[in-house]
């Protein structure tokens, strides 16, 4: 394999759609044709098995590079970088490490160390539940606009670190008894759990909510947007390599750090209209172990986003990192922020039973039993996922001071050592 400058990703820890990885393709084929690119296909597997269908539409597209990586390769991956580092950047790598249980944030993370081993300065991000929108039987590709804007800088000297947009279809998070209810404040009600600010709730619910059903007819870009973008139609330039997600297991949502902090931090970038399709997955409502998991990372991210969005609040516009120097310095001081707000705010939980009471009356509103039945085993176990996520916090202070170090390692890791990469990424090829 060689080393490219971008790589398109898609991690999964479910059956992929043949329509998603066919899209994924699609796009690709697009960025080959008309700009000339090509761009290899990752596909990052956790506890699931898709190897029958990607060998399939491998063996249909021999003209790409399509690769798919599973547990083992990973923690072999891991393992390998881990003799590479000392001790402080190995004990923040463990804490990325697969513990059996979802972890958004990590997946991120994990993805962010791929691109890294294969020389990737855009990382290109979509999801097995998502996937690039027709339009009269037109494709409109994300990417077609992610490799236009990355990267590039403004006429005011930004640099454009991140490009994305929405989803048509579903949320990213299942409320839709709330959404359709004849008025707004249920709605609202769930937004203050989730400790979005009450200036943006109109936001969220007329542009990520409403806007997901607009039809596409033609470019909207929005240059610097408050709006975040969905983590399956999001691209991302360079400070990947230098700011991790949280590692909190659980949490829904915890792989939009690195995104917030892009828009928090006042840096470059792009919100489009070109909307993914979002499917919510029908096992979730057939098998109740996965309904509870579902709604256990939804109430893990009520306490997740209690202390990140309170975060968010004390960070500062800095100037654009344009430079290595300039970056590693934007990831220490979150770093050191961070551990500062940590010290005062793991104190102050005021309020925050108060929001989790709030979230399981609203999903109690849903009036399906399965889903009451999970909400109610939650119930006893809210004091457990707040201790799960203060506990895991601690952690990301570390990760972020040592994840360019990590980086870099593993760059390094898969150029000097050729026959290994072979093994890992040549050896794993679909084709």
């Amino acid at each position: 394999m060689t080393h490219s400058d971008r790589v398109f990703m898609v991690p999964t820890h479910r059956p992929i759609e043949r329509t998603a990885l066919e899209r994924h393709v699609a796009e690709i084929e697009h960025a080959r044709h008309t700009l000339g690119e090509r761009i290899p296909l990752v596909i990052v597997e956790n506890r699931s098995d898709n190897r029958p269908l990607i060998s399939e539409v491998a063996a249909e597209y021999p003209q790409l590079d399509i690769y798919r990586l599973d547990d083992s390769d990973l923690a072999e991956f891991q393992e390998a970088l881990k003799r590479q580092l000392h001790p402080h950047s190995r004990a923040a790598l463990d804490s990325i490490s697969d513990t059996g249980v979802l972890n958004y944030g990590n997946v991120f993370n994990r993805l962010y160390l791929v691109a890294s081993a294969m020389g990737a300065r855009y990382l290109h991000r979509r999801d097995s539940d998502t996937y690039a929108q027709k339009n009269e039987e037109q494709l409109i590709p994300p990417l077609e606009l992610e490799m236009s804007f990355l990267g590039e800088v403004d006429t005011q000297g930004m640099t454009c670190f991140m490009v994305g947009g929405g989803y048509t279809g579903k949320w990213s998070i299942d409320i839709d008894h709330l959404i359709h209810q004849t008025n707004r404040e249920p709605a609202y009600r769930f937004f203050r759990a989730l400790s979005i600010e009450p200036d943006d709730f109109s936001l969220v619910f007329e542009e990520h909510i409403q806007g997901n059903s607009s039809e596409y007819i033609e470019d909207r870009l929005e240059f610097n947007s408050k709006k975040e973008p969905d983590c399956g139609n999001v691209a991302l330039y360079d400070l990947f390599r230098y700011i991790p997600c949280s590692p909190v297991d659980y949490a829904l949502g915890s792989d939009y750090f690195t995104i917030a902090n892009i828009i928090e931090l006042g840096l470059g970038r792009v919100y489009h209209n070109r909307s993914a399709v979002h499917m919510h997955t029908d096992t979730r409502y057939s098998d109740e172990a996965k309904l509870y998991s579902y709604w256990r990372g939804v109430a893990t991210l009520i306490v997740y986003q209690h202390f990140y969005r309170n975060f968010y609040k004390t960070l500062k516009s800095i100037n654009n990192p344009a430079k290595e120097h300039d970056k590693r310095i934007v990831a220490q001081r979150l770093a050191s922020h961070l551990e500062e707000f940590l010290e005062v705010y793991l104190k102050n939980t005021a309020g925050l039973e108060l929001l989790l009471q709030d979230f399981t009356q609203l999903i109690h509103m849903k009036e399906d039993a399965a889903v009451s039945r999970a909400i109610d085993t939650l119930q006893s176990e809210l004091p457990v996922i707040k201790r799960s996520v203060t506990d895991a916090l601690p952690s990301h202070v570390r990760l972020l001071r040592e994840w360019r170090t990590i980086t870099a390692a593993a760059t390094e890791l898969s150029c000097s050592d050729p026959s290994w990469r072979e093994s890992w990424l040549v050896g794993k090829h679909a084709n």
